[in-house]
């Protein structure tokens, strides 16, 4: 595996197996005294405890990666007797280490602009319907993939044009005007009409747009229980990008943090205790048999 070279970790993830003793990159919990592959582990005892790991951890899409979690509960809730239970996974940024939210992702109603569209103006014209008309303005973003901008022009991949750098949101009511052609109302997050702002990029017919749509937060690679015993997670290989909440990256991912929402939902009195032994990520040129023997 190319990524031991050089290295005194296995893995990508520095401190990933906790053999120095301390929490270095995982400072949101405590080391505790037992390990699986060494003397010590990360302790995860609260509630509903939302984390990202501190290792902004540089990743290529194009090569294949495999993720592994050992946990292990080591004391059950009260008065409830849960065992450990949460999501586990990463969390994506971009190349300016700017948070990838789904709704920056295209993937639902990848269409384009049937009309240009310029600022000041009230609607958008678009070549497809299937655009959601929740209620909720979290699910009605309208983003743009600008033809000549920098970053963000590949055809319904990542943006920030309409979530992110600006929020341009469409109404709840769409048009038809043709067979082919309907018609949004641009509105703001408060659901109030307004007018397309300036983004300093001309969105002339044919630019790409899409419905950027809210969901998982995070990349949550395993939703496990953890049993009493060490257990061993193994996500697989994987790679490329696309529009998810598990496997694999998101549309414009250049790094990744470890994550993990412990206890989650849940309102125990004392929480269960659970620990984290290995934290380790692999990447190969392609993708082949691996033995876990650590």
């Amino acid at each position: 595996m190319g990524v031991t070279y050089n290295r005194s970790e296995f893995g990508l993830f520095d401190n990933g197996r906790f053999l120095t003793g301390t929490n270095t990159n995982f400072t949101f919990s405590p080391i505790y005294n037992e390990g699986y592959n060494s003397n010590y582990s990360l302790l995860m005892q609260i509630n509903n405890q939302g984390v990202l790991g501190g290792q902004f951890l540089k990743v290529d899409t194009s090569q294949y990666y495999r993720m592994f979690v050992r946990a292990k509960t080591i004391s059950r809730s009260s008065p409830n007797n849960y065992l450990g239970y949460g999501h586990l996974g990463f969390a994506t940024f971009d190349q300016f280490y700017n948070f990838i939210d789904l709704r920056n992702c295209g993937g639902l109603v990848n269409t384009t602009l049937t009309r240009a569209l310029n600022p000041g103006d009230t609607y958008a014209y678009v070549a497809a319907t299937g655009w959601s008309t929740s209620a909720t303005f979290i699910f009605r973003h309208l983003m743009f993939n600008p033809p000549t901008h920098p970053y963000y022009s590949t055809p319904w991949g990542y943006s920030r044009i309409g979530y992110g750098d600006f929020n341009i949101c469409y109404g709840t009511s769409i048009t038809q005007i043709s067979a082919n052609e309907y018609r949004l109302t641009l509105q703001n997050t408060s659901n109030v009409d307004t007018v397309m702002p300036n983004i300093g990029y001309e969105l002339p017919v044919g630019t790409p747009v899409y419905n950027g749509f809210a969901g998982g937060t995070y990349n949550y690679v395993w939703v496990p229980t953890v049993p009493e015993e060490w257990t061993l997670y193994d996500s697989g290989w994987f790679t490329g990008e696309n529009r998810n909440s598990s496997v694999p990256f998101r549309h414009g991912t250049k790094y990744i943090k470890f994550m993990t929402l412990a206890n989650h939902a849940r309102t125990e009195t004392v929480s269960a205790k659970y620990l984290f032994s290995d934290i380790i990520l692999l990447q190969s040129p392609n993708q082949r048999e691996l033995n876990i023997t650590w």
